[in-house]
């Protein structure tokens, strides 16, 4: 009961979250509502069949997750002890399994309502699942730490929401091998969890409702914006080229695409928040929490782990920074931010026929892709810079209120070879992923099916994979060993490692190897989405 109800209180909330920010943003940008209203079912009868059909998906995703675990833990009951219900461990009564199912049908209802309101208020698929994937992955998680260690108007403020209700209905079956009598901490009452829950159910689908029906469907619908943004683009490139003087050497005439894709990236909010990501995460909890966690130590959740101060210091602030790159402090990998940055850009694109426009305005498909790949890079390369320049400013502001010195002798700032080779990984890092995400985004040509691909990679199947290394070895770890994350994990400890939780450096494979194993991915994430793009049909 205690492993099937975790999933759907934990981690498990974000796919739900991301899946109504689908369904309706998806309806909104596509026209499809548009097409659905035309047909005569009303409003409100709409947003209802959405509704049920929400229910039925997480209805079945209980039903699985209850049948196959029940199932393994009465093989595993039978082979260990001979029965199917030993004394050591029965099975739960019925009304034990009836309150996990309704647990496990109440939490994810209520991240999938709000994914709901999140699509009809937003109105994009793209910008939608971005804000739902920043509240689940980042800004929950975040509150939560924050409220935990410095209580007061942020304990409040956090167990109002529904992730402290969610954690409380998680924790009431007891720990993962404690049993249902392990005392858990529970940030709400589970009774009154519950009727949280429930509230904020009813108060988003009601929204939702209200929003669907004061919102014009006509206007809000319309496809046309994304092409146009191609077209003003391009038509500005093209007569700020044919006024400018002309050059001795031409421009490569992929530059052309690189420009067109820098003005269509800067006006989208969802590119904005993933290329800001590791800057975020740097600034505030490589940082901000962790300088909170030094000087409330001993106090909240940080007893008895709170960070060693040099570490905030100037002297590591290159490691600190490339710690970003991968899982970070607060247990968040940040590549999931840039395969889905690629993947964004990418499957918009396709789904969009925006890639149809950019190829009528003259530059070839090639080109076009260069352009593209090129532009993302630019990004990237300038994001992983931004996360340097915060971190250093950070650590120097840290070593002024601690020492009166922006560095001192006891952690002098790193020599400028360290810093390039930091930076170089750091961008190395982004741009492997990013690619990978560009790659998924042309072979689904669609950004919704990229975006569950990257979901299921970064939330089963490496998880999953990485556990069955660490546990069985042998052929899985070495080909474990050979996926991009390991030499991502490689190169954000290429100057040691500053969690709180541990000093100890473990490098899964040699940085020469890590450094050459991510090139090459970078490379055939490139080719393979060019070669897909040459041979597609784009009608």
């Amino acid at each position: 009961m205690i492993v099937a109800t975790l999933p759907f209180a934990f981690s498990g909330t974000a796919p739900f979250l991301v899946l109504g920010a689908l369904m309706t943003g998806g309806t909104w940008s596509s026209g499809a509502l548009q097409t659905a209203l035309l047909q005569r079912p009303g409003r409100l009868r709409t947003l209802a069949g959405q509704v049920l059909a929400l229910l039925v998906v997480v209805a079945v995703a209980v039903l699985v997750t209850f049948v196959v675990i029940g199932g393994f833990s009465l093989a595993v009951a039978r082979a260990q002890t001979g029965s199917w219900s030993p004394e050591i461990s029965p099975f739960p009564a019925v009304s034990v399994v009836a309150r996990g199912a309704g647990v496990c049908l109440l939490v994810p209802l209520t991240y999938a309502a709000a994914g709901l309101l999140l699509g009809l208020l937003l109105r994009n698929a793209s910008a939608a699942v971005a804000v739902a994937l920043l509240w689940s992955v980042v800004l929950e998680g975040l509150l939560d730490v924050v409220a935990l260690q410095a209580g007061g108007v942020f304990q409040v403020i956090n167990d109002a929401l529904p992730g402290a209700s969610a954690v409380s209905l998680g924790s009431w079956f007891g720990a993962v091998g404690g049993g249902p009598g392990t005392q858990m901490y529970f940030r709400v009452a589970p009774a009154t969890a519950v009727w949280v829950l429930a509230g904020y159910l009813c108060g988003f689908v009601l929204a939702a409702a209200v929003l669907l029906m004061c919102r014009d469907v006509a206007a809000a619908t319309s496809t046309s914006r994304p092409h146009a943004e191609h077209r003003k683009a391009q038509a500005r490139l093209r007569d700020g080229e044919e006024r400018s003087p002309r050059r001795l050497l031409p421009a490569p005439r992929w530059s052309a695409s690189v420009r067109a894709e820098l003005l269509v990236l800067r006006k989208r909010p969802v590119a904005w928040a993933l290329l800001l990501t590791t800057p975020f995460f740097t600034l505030v909890t490589g940082y901000g929490l962790n300088y909170l966690f030094y000087v409330t130590a001993g106090t909240g959740v940080s007893q008895g782990v709170s960070p060693s101060l040099p570490t905030l210091l100037p002297g590591e602030f290159v490691a600190r920074a490339l710690s970003n790159f991968g899982f970070n402090d607060v247990g968040v990998d940040t590549s999931a931010a840039f395969l889905l940055l690629g993947a964004l850009v990418a499957g918009s694109d396709w789904s969009r026929r925006t890639i149809t426009t950019s190829t009528v305005q003259g530059p070839t498909r090639l080109e076009t892709f260069l352009g593209q790949a090129a532009a993302l890079v630019l990004l990237l390369a300038l994001s992983a810079a931004a996360t340097f320049v915060l971190a250093a400013t950070a650590s120097m502001a840290i070593a002024q209120r601690e020492f009166g010195l922006a560095w001192t002798g006891m952690s002098p700032l790193p020599a400028a070879g360290v810093v390039a080779q930091g930076l170089a990984a750091a961008v190395l890092i982004s741009v492997a992923f990013a690619l990978a995400g560009l790659a998924l985004g042309t072979a689904t040509r669609s950004s919704s099916g990229a975006i569950g691909a990257v979901l299921v990679w970064v939330i089963v199947v490496q998880r999953q994979l990485d556990t069955l290394a660490t546990q069985v070895g042998g052929v899985v770890q070495t080909f474990t060993n050979l996926l991009p994350n390991t030499s991502q994990a490689t190169l954000t400890q290429l100057f040691g490692s500053v969690s709180p939780y541990s000093t100890a450096t473990d490098l899964p494979v040699q940085a020469s190897v890590a450094v050459g194993l991510l090139a090459a991915y970078s490379v055939a994430f490139l080719l393979i989405p060019a070669y897909l793009l040459q041979r597609r049909d784009l009608a």
